[in-house]
């Protein structure tokens, strides 16, 4: 019985030692950015007039507010997805813009596009989804009533894979056009500043990676 208890008690210790190294690895800006790296690939976002004209401008919602002084930009500046979609619409990439999120999120990224002197004849909105499968489905029949197949898709960089892989599934051809994300700015702080935010990042990645992995296993990206 002691033997049994001895070997439970060693993996108990593998097991925390590996976790804590793990944990440790994670809060490097290092590994922070090759785990970002490897998600966003070579994806980077353009000036507005090097993207190509297309049928629809596509903004997904889900775009995280941060209150870290990193991040201090206007809420729709241009690192922001409703930034990067007013600029697009702005450089006249497209003649009309969809804006797609549930619980509210569409409208109320449009009244904030109105009141930037968006034009209200060339702003829709997709009110049902809540996640990025959603966003695709929910998207899809208004841009067929367009007959909008070419679309600029703007999300985040990190999410980008996974966005621009449900609309192509559903048949769309895809340019992405990512917001400049705030996680992408060089990390800056105090040491355990630097470590805190490295650790978000890296845990915002891997989430990712996980969901894209499931998104390609279940067929959907």
């Amino acid at each position: 019985m002691k033997s049994v208890v001895d070997r439970i008690l060693k993996l108990a210790w593998v097991l925390l030692l590996a976790a804590t190294l793990l944990l440790v690895a994670a809060s490097t800006p290092t590994a922070a950015f090759w785990l970002e790296c490897a998600l966003v690939g070579p994806t980077r976002p353009l000036a507005p007039a090097e993207y190509p004209r297309v049928a629809a401008i596509v903004v997904l919602g889900g775009e995280k507010e941060s209150n870290d002084p990193v991040d201090a930009d206007a809420s729709d500046g241009s690192m922001t997805r409703l930034g990067t979609g007013r600029a697009l619409l702005r450089a006249h990439r497209a003649p009309v813009i969809l804006l797609s999120g549930g619980k509210g999120e569409a409208e109320r990224m449009k009244s904030r596009l109105l009141a930037q002197g968006g034009p209200p004849a060339r702003i829709l909105i997709e009110t049902r989804s809540h996640d990025t499968r959603e966003n695709a489905l929910y998207s899809a029949p208004i841009l067929r009533r367009l007959g909008a197949n070419r679309i600029l898709l703007v999300t985040s960089s990190m999410h980008m894979r996974r966005a621009a892989g449900s609309f192509r599934k559903l048949g769309f051809d895809v340019i992405p056009a990512p917001s400049p994300d705030w996680a992408r700015r060089e990390l800056r702080g105090d040491f355990w500043q630097v470590r805190e935010r490295a650790l978000k990042r890296s845990g915002e990645c891997l989430h990712e990676l996980l969901g894209l992995g499931v998104y390609e296993g279940l067929g959907w990206a």
